[in-house]
């Protein structure tokens, strides 16, 4: 079982900060996540390749309960897209979507 460390608990993929203001929620990755997803230049279809973007960012938006924290969750996403190849301009318009 899961202690909560420095007011923060982390609980399927979700990490929730306790704070005594308020509680808030953001995206949790183990240490041991590597951000390995389907390379864009993969031999996939680019419906899945849409999809994939699109459920990362409905998670990011879903998890958050900040504009804060949805706002890093969604740089991070990013850098992680980049490092599986997915252009800027692909990843923009699936979040102005």
């Amino acid at each position: 079982m899961e202690k909560e460390v420095d007011h923060k608990f982390a609980f399927l993929d979700v990490l929730v900060h306790n704070n005594p203001i308020d509680l808030q929620t953001s995206l949790f990755h183990k240490k041991m996540f590597t951000g390995l997803l389907t390379n864009y230049f993969s031999f996939t279809a680019f419906s899945y390749k849409i999809g994939l973007v699109r459920t990362l960012v409905d998670r990011v938006y879903k998890i958050n309960n900040s504009w804060l924290g949805f706002h890093d969750d969604m740089k991070n996403l990013t850098l992680i897209l980049r490092k599986n190849l997915f252009s800027v301009d692909i990843i923009e318009k699936v979040v102005n979507q």
